[in-house]
Order: structure tokens, then C-alpha cells, then sequence
């Protein structure tokens, strides 16, 4: 019969903070997105999806967790999360607010909690992104056919659906961004773009505008890299010698203020 050994001292720590923290709901990314998306109306949906992400890469708050040997956050805190409006819009959110039915979540229920600023910010934008975000034009150019392929419930293509993130997301060349590096990527691009120049026919403004996007998503990556390297530097510079190593550090980082969960 297979043992497990038992969790190490760091791992103990790890989870104690987790299971100690607040789920938590944040307007961080919301923010980043929306400012972008009201300054960017005419630009080409591929690029402005690229620099949305360039915005978002460059500016959301980044965390070096106690600990922590393998960095990255979604949210704003330490177990937290976002939310992405540009898909999935937030008139659910902004009506479970002022239904009450938020705060009824419990643990089983994914409560997460919400601070007031958020609150106040993600209702006032929750109509903007109910006519711009991605939902509504795939709602507006969805075929009246597919509404009866919906009732098969084999597809999720109703116009009630379609505010919602890909089922399954997207799948990505991870292998192909790690044994080469977004560096390598970017200059693949713009390689591509150097062939393209002075010769766009027909279909080739298409792949133009992709790998100019290519462009400026690596561009983004590459700086979130170096906005996370530089946190390390800076919190092992603060850490003793056991942090440096992988051991304990001298102080974490507290979660946010707010109604604890029931345990699992």
C-alpha cells in the first residue's frame, strides 16, 4: 500500500494560510479593462484584445506569496479572484447585489466577499459591458437556427448563453512558448510581419493584424515576467537566508478584512 510522506513544514504554513484567508472578489482587472475598452472603440478587436491584456499584464497587482517557490495570482489577494466582465458582462452580479442574494453565498455556494468600492465600481459599469462585451455582438450575429440546436442541449448557442466564457476556454501551445520563450515568439511575429510588408492582398490583412497582436501579447507577457522577477528580487532582499534557500520568510502578507467561510 502507497503512504504519503507527511506535508513539510512550508506546505503546512501554505495551507494554513489558505484555509485562514478570505475568498475574496476583486474589481482590480475590471477596472483595467474597462478604461481601456472606453478608449479603444475603433480599434481592430484582435489588437484591442491584445492591449487589453498589455494593459492588464502592466498594471494588476502582482504577489510573492509566504512561502511561495512558484509565483501567480489572478486576483487581488491572496485567495481571491476576478472577474472577467468583457465576456461574461456583470448584470448577474449587479442583480444578485441588489437582490440580496450575494451575501446569502455560503461556503457551499462559492461566497466570496466584496468590499464596498467594488461594489459601488462593478454596478456602475455592469450596463457599459452589457452592450460591449463579447456576449452581446456573438448574441447579435448568432444565426436564428441555432436557437433550436439549443434546446437539444447538445451545443450552448442560445443568445441567453452567450454571455459567457468558451466552453473550455482556449487551448494554448504551451510547449511551444516554453522551449522557445515569448521572445522567440516575438520575433517569429514580427518576422512575419517583415514578409507581409508592402504586400497585403485580400485575406492577408487578417494575418497582419494577428501577428501585430502576437506583437503586443508577448510584449505584455515579457513585462509581467519582469514585473514578478523584480518582486522576487526585492522580497528576497527582505527575507533572510532560510527564505532565500526556500525556508520560511519573515512576514506574510495578511488576506483582507471580511466574513470567513465555513471550513471545508
Amino acid at each position: 500500500m502507497f503512504t504519503l510522506s507527511p506535508v513539510s513544514d512550508r506546505v503546512a504554513r501554505l495551507r494554513k494560510l489558505y484555509r485562514d484567508s478570505v475568498p475574496t472578489l476583486d474589481s482590480e482587472r475590471t477596472r483595467i479593462v474597462t478604461d481601456y475598452y472606453k478608449t479603444s472603440m475603433n480599434e481592430v478587436p484582435v489588437i484591442r484584445r491584445a492591449k487589453a491584456l498589455y494593459e492588464i499584464l502592466t498594471k494588476m497587482t502582482i504577489r510573492v506569496e509566504p512561502d511561495e517557490l512558484i509565483v501567480g495570482n489572478v486576483g487581488k489577494y491572496f485567495r481571491g479572484c476576478c472577474l472577467w466582465a468583457e465576456y461574461s458582462g456583470l448584470k448577474w452580479l449587479a442583480d444578485e447585489l441588489a437582490s440580496g442574494r450575494y451575501d446569502q453565498r455560503d461556503a457551499k455556494t462559492a461566497y466570496m466577499t466584496l468590499l464596498p468600492e467594488d461594489r459601488e465600481y462593478l454596478i456602475s459599469v455592469a450596463d457599459f459591458w452589457e452592450e460591449n462585451g463579447v456576449g452581446a455582438k456573438l448574441s447579435a450575429a448568432l444565426p436564428d437556427e441555432a436557437e433550436a440546436l439549443d434546446s437539444t442541449g447538445v451545443v450552448n448557442a442560445s443568445r441567453a448563453k452567450m454571455n459567457a466564457s468558451p466552453p473550455g476556454h482556449f487551448n494554448a501551445n504551451y510547449r511551444k512558448a516554453i522551449e522557445k520563450g515569448f521572445g522567440a515568439i516575438r520575433r517569429e511575429a514580427l518576422d512575419r510581419l517583415d514578409e507581409l510588408r508592402g504586400r497585403v492582398f485580400g485575406n492577408d490583412a487578417e494575418k497582419y493584424f494577428f501577428y501585430k497582436a502576437v506583437v503586443v501579447s508577448c510584449d505584455g507577457i515579457i513585462a509581467f515576467a519582469k514585473r514578478y522577477a523584480a518582486e522576487c528580487r526585492r522580497a528576497a532582499e527582505e527575507a533572510g537566508e532560510d527564505r532565500r534557500g526556500g525556508g520560511r520568510p519573515k512576514a506574510g502578507v495578511p488576506p483582507p478584512p471580511g466574513k470567513k467561510p465555513s471550513p471545508p
